[in-house]
Formats: C-alpha cells, structure tokens, sequence
C-alpha cells in the first residue's frame, strides 16, 4: 500500500472522519434536496413527499436528470424511484450519505463530486446503478437526455473525477458500476448483480474480506498471519479506464475484525523485526466482557518488549467498548504501542475502557490509542478520525520523562479531526501531560507534526507540565501546527507550565528554534497551578532554546468582564504565554492573575464552536437496517395535491 498520501487521500481520510466522528449524517427528515434556480430537473419530473420519510419520483420520459443541492438518505428514511431512468447529479458541496432506503425499475445514476457513502443501514435496489463521484459537462446532460448513458463514465477522464466512494450498505442491481477518486468496499458480498459488478478508481481500491466464515472465539496470534487473500468474483477492479485495463489492478485487502479474539490475535500478525504488519478492518462494534483478560498492545511481544504497527486499521465508524490495558513494564503503552511510519490508523471511538501504566526506569510513553505516533515524509494523518472516552493514568517511578496524552503520549506524526472526552492523569517528576498528545519532542522532523480539527473535554491533571491539547513541546527546529483546536477541559499542574493549549514550549538543544503555529485554537477550560499559567501556552523556553510562535492573533481563551460575562479574547503574544510580565492589560481580568503566585484560573464555558461540536453518541451508519413498509415505485404515499413536492405543477422548473 502506498502511504505517500496525496490530496486525495487526505480528501478520503477527512469524508471519513467527518462521516464516523463529527456528526456530519443525515438527520432525521433529511431527504434529498432540489438545487434552486432553472433548469435543474427535466420536465415532467415529479417529485412528492408522502409520510415525511418518503419521496416518490416518477417522470414521463424516458430519460431525466435531476440537480440536487443535497442527496443523502437517513435511517428509515426512502427515496422511490419509477421504472424510468434518472441521472442524480450533486451540485452542493456536501457528500452524501445513504443510510436509508432507494429503490427503483429503471437505470439510477447517483453522482455526487464530494463523495459518496453508504453506510450499514443502506439498502439500494434498483433496475441498473451507477455510483460516481464525477464532474459532469453541459454536454454530458444533453447526451444522456438523448440515449441515457454516460461515455465518460469509467474512462481516462480522471481528472474529473474527485469524489471518493465508500460502501458498507447492501447494493442489489441486474448492473451495478462504480467508480470514484479511492473506493472503499468493506463487504464484497453485500454487493449483488447479474453481471459482475464493476469497480473502477483513480487511486487506491481498499476491499475488506473475512477470513473465516465464523469468527475468533479465542485468541489465535496465527490467525491473520496465515490468513490467504480472498477471491473475489462477484467484482471486477479496475485501475485504469475499463477499456485499457490489461492486467488486474492493485487492491488492498482489508481482514475484517469482528470482536474481541479477533483484536487481540492481530498482535500475531508479526513481520521479522516483531513489527505488526496486515491491513485490518472492524465490521462490528466490540463489547469486552468486564471478566476478559486485559489487552496487550498491539506491537508488545514477550510481555516487557515492543514494536511499532506498521500495517494499516480502518475502524469504519465502530466503537470498541470496555478495552481495559494494565502495564507494569511497557515504555509504550497504549491499543497500539506505537503507530508506525507506515502506518495508519482512523476512525473509531474507545469508550467505557481504561489504560493503566508504571514504570520505575527508562522514559514512559502512553496514550489511549498509541504511546507513540511515528512519522517520516508523509503528508497523511497517522490517526484520523478517533474519539477516546478511556480514562488514562500512568506513573513513573524514576526521574525519567513521563509523557501521557488523551490520544498519544508522545505525537511525531499528524493528528487529524480527533477527540479525547476523558480524564488524563500523568504522576511524575517529569510528567508531560496533553488532551489529546503528552509531548512532541525529537530533530528536526522534515514536514512537521500537525494536530487539526481536535478537541479535548476530559480533565487534565500533571505533577509538572500541562495543557488541553499538549503537555510539553521539546523540539529542535521543528514546526507545529496546531489547527482548529479546542479545549473545553479543567487543566491543573501541581508544578509548573500550565497552559490552555500548549503547556510548555522550549527547543530540546540551545540555538535550535522550533516553531510553533497556532490557526485558530481555542480554550474554554479552567486552569490551576502554581507558576506559568497562560491561558494559551504556560511557560517558554528562554533565551538560546526558546521558540518562535506565530498565529497568536488567532489564538482565543475565556476570560470575563466586569460583570462576569464570558468572552473570547483575542490573546495577544504578549497575554498568550503565562511568564509574561504584564498581565494588567487584559480585557476584563484583574491585575496579575497569572503571577508567579498559587492561582486559579476559573471561568464560565460558553458553547463550544459550531464546527467543533460534540458527536452524536448513535451514529446512523451502525444502526441496523431498517426495511421500509412495502409501496410501489411511484406511489405518491399520501400526496395527491396534483402538484409535487416543490410546489411548481410538475412542470420541470422552481416556481
């Protein structure tokens, strides 16, 4: 598998992330919506709304299209189609999500170049279906109103072809084609034809397969390892346009995981530097019973040993439930102990677990999902698309580093659309302690370490360094970005160096700079310590080791006015660091709130922003399929108005 991540995989990792993570699904009632303007359906389309959760669409020609602002399809939710053929094109901006229920007698074409994804619930059952995640033509519409086809279907034209396809839902056509920038197919016997189906992608076919018919009842480390790669027959992959494909295309196979044995006979899976290699994908949620033996980290060996990860692990939206982890002798500690430069690992949620972990010697590394995150000339996310809802604590013995974080103890890779909602404790001398990453240390990194689109909502506690999203910086000539990031959790540090966001940056070598670059962050959390409390970042290196910050002017903490109003302040650098000298200037707080003496820094939490916004806990896509009450194709359910859904009389246009 390539993990020089292109734009498009970055694209794919982010429709998923914002799919499985950030509640970006179809709502209840979310039936698709008409563009406005003119010319956006062919005339004679009809469209009618019966029950509230149906649409019915019927037309008198043969072939018809329809513009649409927004196609996605909730749970419980149908769209009926006639016998007649409709070329369903997208022009908003969203991707679609099909969650409920299409059916038709005719050729249906869904095209959206955002994207399209068909979660578990979907059921399409159709005359012929095509999925695309094309760019049409004016000319392109004037060609299927005459014959009902589309030549650019499946051909050269890639650069058109933008969005990405995902499917986990159940597809049923005599045809079925689909072809997107990187396809994603999580159960190929799901997908059912006369003919097979075909596939087709400008960059990369990710197909996911069991390995045996039942699953794991008990752990088995031979399990994967011997795993044989399926054959597919119901599917035809191509690479290449379907008229030039000479040879079989490349696809990455994906071994399902169906529960707790499954998971835990990963760790078998070894390479022979005792990495853990394979591609692995979940299909169910995981319930671990409360007697289950504690999980070893994925990459631990020997019981005192570890590896990396360097395979690749798609949660697709699932949540693992009560995985509870007990180190005594592990330096890194976490579902994962560390995640490989070649590795990746996205889209899943930790809940209702805890990661336990001491050490008396040597550096100690722990998170949730990884102790440590690797990364090398890679523009991809190591880890997109996760939530933690594990308690984490971990205790180090010696004076050696501890670093502790809500999602990776120590980050030298991408962080991407992730959150951490739980308590994250560190006991040491030196105790680095973050939200979401302990630390981020090392050389110079040659395309940084980025964190975007992340939150945390769980308390942080540190016997020394601490901030909502990272405890402690300590790098050489390094840049950081931090993007989009909120922290809405308490932060206490009994030390020193507390901090909103960062809680202490410094260069790990004197006269090397690192670079920090803050676009957009944002803190609501209280903070309590004893020395350097910045409401951004605590402390900072001086001198030869400290490191430049840009970005500060987009960098806002909770402060109060005079009459203990919350308010977003625009911090300044000079109010942004806790050690620096004038604090009397700020908006609404009192002289020498952050001084070097014991203070509390304690405020009202206004509404975490829209775009950051807590998940719903029941994601649609994991619900299972709901079979809509049987109707014919074209039934208007109800409405007998004369006139269709929008109002205008069947007459093709917006009145």
């Amino acid at each position: 598998m390539n993990h020089q991540c292109s734009n498009r995989q970055k694209l794919l990792a982010q429709l998923l992330a914002l799919y499985f993570l950030c509640g970006a699904l179809p709502t209840a009632n979310a039936l698709p919506t008409i563009a406005a303007g003119d010319n956006v359906r062919s005339v004679g389309v009809n469209i009618g709304l019966g029950d509230g959760n149906t649409m019915n669409i019927a037309a008198n020609e043969a072939h018809n299209f329809i513009k649409w602002q927004d196609f996605s399809v909730a749970q419980t939710e149908r769209v009926i189609f006639d016998d007649k053929n409709y070329l369903n094109y997208v022009v908003g901006q969203n991707t679609s999500y099909i969650n409920g229920s299409i059916t038709g007698g005719g050729n249906i074409w869904l095209i959206n170049p955002a994207g399209i994804v068909f979660g578990r619930g979907a059921r399409v059952d159709v005359g012929n279906l095509h999925v695309s995640g094309r760019k049409l033509t004016a000319d392109d519409f004037a060609a299927f109103a005459q014959n009902g086809t589309l030549a650019v279907f499946g051909t050269a034209d890639s650069g058109n072809l933008t969005g990405d396809i995902v499917n986990m839902g159940t597809l049923r056509a005599a045809q079925i084609s689909v072809e997107g920038n990187d396809v994603i197919i999580a159960a190929p016997n799901k997908i059912t034809s006369d003919d097979q189906a075909k596939v087709y992608a400008v960059g990369a076919i990710n197909v996911g397969y069991a390995v045996s018919d039942e699953p794991l009842t008990e752990r088995n480390d031979d399990y994967y390892r011997n795993a044989a790669l399926p054959t597919i027959d119901n599917i035809e992959f191509f690479n290449k346009p379907i008229n030039e494909q000479t040879s079989p295309a490349k696809v990455n196979y994906f071994a399902h995981v169906r529960n707790y044995a499954e998971l835990s006979s990963i760790n078998g899976n070894k390479d022979n530097a005792a990495n853990v290699v394979g591609n692995y994908m979940l299909t169910e949620d995981i319930n671990i019973d409360g007697d289950a033996p504690a999980f070893d980290p994925i990459g631990s060996f020997d019981g005192n040993s570890v590896a990396a990860f360097n395979g690749n692990f798609f949660g697709m939206g699932h949540t693992i439930t009560g995985l509870r982890i007990d180190s005594n002798n592990l330096t890194h500690v976490g579902m994962f102990t560390e995640i490989g430069a070649a590795a990746t690992v996205r889209d899943f949620t930790l809940d209702g677990g805890s990661v336990k972990a001491t050490l008396t010697g040597g550096n100690l590394f722990v998170g949730a999902v990884a102790g440590q995150i690797n990364d090398r000339n890679d523009t991809c996310g190591k880890l997109t698309g996760v939530t933690n809802e594990n308690t984490v604590t971990a205790t180090h013995g010696g004076n050696s580093a501890l670093y502790v974080g809500g999602l990776a103890g120590l980050a030298k890779g991408k962080i991407l659309t992730s959150q951490n909602r739980q308590s994250v404790t560190g006991n040491a001398a030196n105790a680095y302690v973050g939200g979401i990453a302990g630390g981020i240390t090392g050389a110079a990194f040659s395309d940084g370490v980025t964190l975007e689109n992340v939150y945390n909502g769980g308390q942080i506690t540190s016997t020394a360094d601490g901030g909502g999203i990272i405890g402690r910086i300590y790098a050489n000539s390094t840049t950081v970005t931090i993007s989009n990031a909120v922290n809405a959790g308490s932060v206490t540090g009994i030390a020193d160096n507390v901090g909103g966001i960062v809680g202490y940056l410094s260069a790990a070598s004197k006269n090397k700079t690192p670079k920090l670059n803050l676009n957009t962050v944002f803190n609501f959390g209280a903070l309590n310590g004893a020395t350097n409390i910045g409401g951004i970042i605590g402390g900072q290196g001086a001198g030869a080791t400290a490191g430049k910050i840009t970005g500060a002017d987009t960098a806002y903490y909770t402060t109060t006015d005079k009459d203990g109003i919350a308010l977003y302040e625009a911090a300044a650098l000079s109010n942004t660091i806790g050690t620096a000298a004038d604090y009397a200037t700020l908006i609404g707080t009192a002289a020498n709130l952050f001084a070097a003496a014991p203070q509390t820094w304690s405020v009202n939490q206004p509404a975490t922003p829209p775009q950051l916004s807590r998940p719903e806990k029941l994601r649609e896509m994991l619900l299972p399929a709901v079979t809509p009450a049987d109707n014919e194709p074209g039934d208007n359910d109800g409405d007998e108005s004369g006139n269709d859904a929008y109002g205008d009389n069947n007459d093709g246009g917006i009145s």
